[in-house]
């Protein structure tokens, strides 16, 4: 875990709320299961995903989930892959009828994570009304990976564990870089490639 800010980008952003002018105080934490195992004694996939807290004054933090996907990656690189608050559905029969069915206890939409939430209000808890917000349907974190290249690892290193002993050599261990670019997708019909679509801020 960490501390964050969520800066915007203006240009090209049309979104409300946190989006717009983004939040100084928030929390990420990047977490990775790593109980996704083709038998029980080999647990030779992974499961990164990464959340984000933002704090909002005198309400509710806004708070954002993504992950890869529900089926696990085999490359232990936390950012080889981007994430995504719509991962793929899994195509594991057996996901589909324990963790799906589950998931469908809390939300009728099991494999997403709204948006519309952080467009509804300022950091200063000012309210945008609701029809006047504005929001992605899909948020695209895009990896530092130039921060955190992958050939620095050690062979068989946890990500986790780079992760604890990284710094940018600051005298106070305070790490001040881009960990995440965000992309939005506006709406499921634009299919274009991530690198084609806009980038409205980074984390």
């Amino acid at each position: 875990m960490g501390t964050v800010r969520l800066v915007p980008f203006k240009r090209n952003n049309p979104y409300t709320g946190l989006f717009e002018d983004g939040a100084d105080f928030g929390i990420v934490r990047l977490s990775e299961s790593q109980f996704i195992a083709q038998d029980a004694m080999d647990a030779n996939r992974f499961s990164p995903s990464v959340a984000l807290k933002f704090f909002v004054d005198g309400k509710k933090s806004r708070n954002l989930l993504t992950q890869v996907n529900f089926d696990g990656v085999e490359d232990g690189y936390f950012f080889e892959n981007n994430f995504t608050n719509h991962p793929p559905r899994s195509t594991n029969e057996c996901m589909q009828k324990t963790v799906e069915k589950k998931f469908a206890d809390a939300s009728m939409f099991t494999f997403s994570t709204g948006t519309s939430h952080l467009s509804t209000v300022f950091e200063d808890g000012t309210e945008v009304p609701c029809e006047e917000a504005n929001f992605p349907y899909e948020v695209i974190l895009v990896p530092n990976r130039d921060a955190f290249p992958k050939e620095d690892m050690e062979e068989g290193e946890d990500m986790l564990d780079f992760f604890e002993k990284w710094n940018d050599g600051s005298d106070n261990g305070k790490v001040k870089l881009e960990l995440f670019r965000i992309r939005v997708r506006h709406d499921p019909s634009d299919d274009r490639p991530v690198d084609k679509l806009p980038a409205i801020g980074i984390v």
